[in-house]
């Protein structure tokens, strides 16, 4: 059993988890004019840190699993 691939996968089952409750937010809503009360809203959230935090981690972990995977395979 190659260990590279099961970190991998066990790092991308984490990631996903992560992006699946904290998500990663869309491009196209940022771009939207929002009113002053959502801008404000959002500004003084102290989830949206800790979402923005998490969904990132979520996809550096996705992505280190997959290098991991990719390694794994080479080395065969």
């Amino acid at each position: 059993m190659n260990w590279l691939n099961v970190i991998g996968l066990i790092l991308d089952m984490i990631g996903v988890v992560l992006l699946f409750f904290f998500g990663l937010r869309s491009r196209l809503d940022e771009d939207k004019p929002d009113s002053p009360m959502q801008i404000l809203a959002r500004k003084f959230d102290p989830r949206e840190k800790q979402y923005k935090r998490l969904s990132s981690i979520g996809f550096i972990l996705v992505f280190l699993g997959f290098v991991l995977q990719l390694m794994g395979a080479i080395m065969k």
